[in-house]
């Protein structure tokens, strides 16, 4: 059995304390990517402490970065050793909003993976050592190793960095979709600002606690 490393959060209010769990295998049309960097967003503080309701025991973290490992069956690509972004919402593909291009109002995501805690066949793909199950929120990302839906599954131009860019399955895509769809903005316009006003991606990093799990293990350790 392979283990790996995870952040878990055993009851709420609480806190989170470093696990061995058994590293996950992908189901069709997943992919298990290992984790470079996770962000903490303020809606997994929500969690922890009971402001959100979620089921516990549970893993969180729902943006992250990292590295294909394994492709699960059906699934072509992005090849292993990619590297790739991970978003917070995992459209299934096949809900009616997924069908009408509204990915991000996914019925089977927040129906199942953010009241249930599991994936879209009803189950989690997290276990610990003695197999009891763990909760994902979203893919469950504070570990060394997440099954993500391929849907959600970005290559990452080698350009950018992997650490700073885990940011972008939350905080970034949150951000754009203020200006776009709230503030109605295209390409080529700008909207008024106090000068040196900084934005909520930017202090969203700056607050931000990333687990540099593949390449920084020892963070993970503390």
């Amino acid at each position: 059995m392979e283990m790996m490393r995870a952040a878990v959060l055993e009851w709420a209010p609480g806190s989170l304390r470093i696990e061995k769990i058994q590293v996950p295998v992908p189901n069709a049309g997943e992919v298990l990517v290992q984790v470079s960097a996770c962000g903490v967003c303020h809606t997994d503080l929500q969690v922890i402490k009971a402001e959100v309701a979620f089921p516990v025991p549970a893993v969180l973290g729902h943006e992250i970065t990292g590295i294909v490992s394994a492709l699960g069956p059906g699934v072509n690509g992005p090849a292993p050793g990619t590297q790739v972004a991970c978003a917070f919402i995992m459209p299934c593909g096949v809900c009616q909003s997924c069908g009408v291009g509204r990915d991000d109002l996914c019925e089977n995501f927040f129906g199942m993976n953010r009241l249930r805690g599991t994936l879209y066949d009803g189950t989690t793909r997290l276990r610990r050592a003695d197999g009891s199950p763990l909760a994902m929120y979203s893919m469950a990302g504070l570990a060394e190793y997440a099954v993500v839906p391929a849907t959600d599954v970005f290559p990452l131009p080698l350009s950018l960095p992997l650490l700073e860019s885990c940011v972008m399955g939350c905080a970034v895509f949150t951000a754009f979709g203020a200006v776009r769809h709230s503030a109605d903005l295209r390409g080529g316009r700008a909207s008024g600002g106090r000068r040196g006003r900084r934005s909520g991606t930017e202090r969203h990093t700056d607050r931000a606690r990333l687990w540099r799990v593949a390449n920084h293990r020892d963070r993970c350790a503390r």
